[in-house]
């Protein structure tokens, strides 16, 4: 046992005075009733003594007491244990001292009495005195002992049938301070044992905290790095795309940009998950619009389909249905649900329905695929975890789609849950509670963007990457738009100085140069009052891009989708400010009214909506 466990059982011993609240009661009333006679000496001489005692025992306890909390449990343990077996003693001896007063009395019924006060004496302090095994035997020796040996003078005529009946008493005494004992050990021990497992887990929980935190980090300061050649392989495939003239290579360019398309969901299910996991995603819950959402999504992952040679179905309900939700976490739940049935559906059809059932609305994913084990089903919604049929269908996944749909649909506070049936297909649904609010004009569903077009304009890109810059440069030439592309602020500004004036400017936050991004960018349009500017980051969190954000600037992620940046640049070139409605582009002011604003400003949850949901304005990959 430790010593914090010694203490504890010293401590029970320590600080009960119920035995010395007795005694201040027990000698008035003994003096009162029997106080006439020639027990009165006796018992006037016992009264003052055992008063002493209780005070010098009532002086160690508080002594004690204080020092519990100030000093070391072994301190405490090694200076008091000896302490409190003499205390036993005395204090003992003072209890039986009372037997002198029997002696000399010649009533039965008195002798009696005072045996029964000691009996019932030694039978509380059996409570608190047997937490420490060596203290309870010195006093019960030294009080019934004492007793027990002084009935044959304290009942001369029945000490033959007194004397068995104090041993017998003695014996129980002791079997019931032994059961006391190990009850109290035990107690102690477990309570050690659950403190001690309550620190594990603790500091398991807090080591798990650690790393989860050390592992977000980790994405959030490489996700700049990881994004930019992936961002860079969405630009130059767009651009492969729009150059080419030969059929044949048609099919080439439509696998690269599926790849590329793979690449990029694989990388979003990944930050995704982190940032749910770190709590980096607060909740924007309002009323949401499920049809126009849906059709969305039909149309979008209506090419994969027909690339695998699924039918791809879409059933809506006639009447509107609007429910309470996220539309960014809302649509990465879903997004997720079709690639996961897509993926592992080698033949047949994938159904994507909606339907209301009392006052939710459900969210279902069919599909005629390999179907899930039902002992598979309680690890499915793991990070990481593949069933054996999945990885004979596609080696390719990583186990993160249902995983991020999980995190999406407890974030939601929605329901879920999963039919199934291995190697006939699955049913995966969500179900929303439907919105009392009427959906106000600008929540609605995101609007179509407008056909690709080639632009015209000058643009000033900042990013330290030359990867991304030869690919922001070959795609900003398909689109006919005069670009500068710098890698820091020096090489910007030099440009300007040349005579270069964009009429938009985009900026990478991170730049090796050390400077900030959004301060360079500020510089910037102070100094091309006429231009509109746009922050360009892979970085998941920044002070300085939460900071754009709040003051209405535009924030890109990385990887930016082509079809979102034509969109954006377009608007912009083609002289109107960008504004977010509903997560979609919108051209907002009147060009001929006077010169744009120094900056493009946005609403700050709009912005976020925009910024971490690039494919809500533009699901269409623009064609080959």
């Amino acid at each position: 046992m430790s010593p914090e466990g010694r203490l504890r059982l010293l401590g029970i011993v320590g600080t009960r005075v119920s035995a010395e609240i007795a005694g201040l009661v027990v000698p008035p009333v003994l003096l009162l009733v029997y106080g006439q006679g020639p027990a009165l000496v006796p018992l006037l001489a016992w009264a003052a003594a055992y008063w002493s005692v209780s005070a010098i025992v009532f002086r160690l306890r508080r002594r004690f007491r204080a020092e519990m909390s100030a000093r070391a449990a072994e301190d405490v343990v090694a200076r008091w244990m000896p302490r409190f077996r003499r205390a036993s003693i005395g204090y003992g001896l003072a209890w039986s001292c009372v037997v002198l007063a029997a002696w000399r009395s010649p009533a039965f019924e008195f002798d009696i009495l005072v045996y029964g006060i000691l009996a019932a004496a030694n039978a509380s302090a059996v409570a608190f005195t047997a937490a420490v095994w060596p203290i309870f035997l010195r006093f019960l020796a030294s009080s019934w002992g004492v007793a027990t040996l002084a009935v044959p003078w304290a009942f001369p005529a029945q000490w033959p049938w007194m004397l068995p009946v104090c041993v017998l008493y003695a014996a129980l005494l002791v079997r019931h301070g032994r059961s006391t004992h190990r009850f109290l050990v035990e107690q102690v021990v477990l309570e050690e044992r659950a403190a001690e497992l309550a620190r594990q887990h603790r500091e398991a929980s807090e080591r798990a905290e650690r790393a989860l935190q050390d592992k977000s980090r980790f994405l959030a300061t490489a996700s700049h790095d990881l994004r930019q050649p992936v961002y860079a392989l969405g630009l130059l495939t767009d651009a492969l795309a729009s150059r080419n003239r030969d059929p044949a290579l048609e099919p080439a360019l439509r696998d690269l940009r599926a790849c590329a398309r793979t690449i990029d969901l694989m990388f979003e299910s990944l930050m995704d998950l982190s940032r749910l996991e770190a709590a980096a995603l607060v909740p924007s819950i309002r009323p949401c619009a499920l049809g126009p959402l849906l059709e969305e999504l039909h149309a979008q992952f209506r090419p994969d389909a027909e690339a695998r040679g699924l039918q791809w179905r879409l059933r809506l309900p006639a009447r509107a249905a609007v429910v309470q939700a996220d539309p960014l976490l809302l649509r990465r739940a879903v997004s997720n649900l079709i690639h996961n049935a897509l993926r592992y559906t080698p033949e047949g059809a994938v159904l994507l329905a909606l339907r209301r059932r009392g006052s939710e609305w459900r969210i279902e994913v069919w599909d005629t695929g390999v179907g899930v084990a039902d002992d598979a089903q309680s690890a499915l919604y793991a990070p990481f975890y593949r069933s054996t049929h999945a990885w004979t269908i596609d080696s390719a996944g990583h186990g993160l789609g249902l995983a991020v749909f999980a995190e999406c649909v407890r974030l939601l506070r929605a329901r879920s849950g999963l039919a199934s049936r291995l190697g006939r297909g699955s049913c995966f649904w969500m179900a929303l509670p439907e919105a009392q609010a009427q959906l106000l004009p600008d929540q609605g569903p995101p609007g179509t963007p407008a056909p690709a077009r080639r632009l015209s304009g000058r643009c000033l890109v900042i990013d330290d990457d030359p990867m991304v810059r030869r690919a922001l440069a070959a795609w900003m030439e398909t689109r006919g738009i005069d670009a500068r592309l710098v890698a820091d602020g020096t090489q910007a500004f030099a440009a300007v100085a040349q005579g270069f004036e964009p009429e938009v400017v985009l900026c990478d936050q991170r730049l090796r140069s050390g400077e900030s991004g959004f301060e360079l960018l500020e510089a910037l349009l102070a100094r091309l009052p006429g231009a509109r500017g746009a922050m360009m980051s892979g970085e998941l969190e920044a002070s300085e891009l939460r900071s754009a954000e709040e003051e209405g600037y535009l924030v890109l992620r990385k990887p930016v989708d082509p079809v979102t940046l034509e969109a954006v640049l377009g608007h912009w070139l083609a002289g109107g400010a960008v504004g977010i409605e509903g997560g979609s582009l919108a051209s907002r002011g009147n060009p001929a009214a006077g010169p744009p604003p120094a900056r493009t400003r946005v609403g700050g949850q709009a912005a976020r909506d925009a910024a971490s949901d690039r494919d809500t304005a533009m699901h269409e990959p623009p064609a080959a």
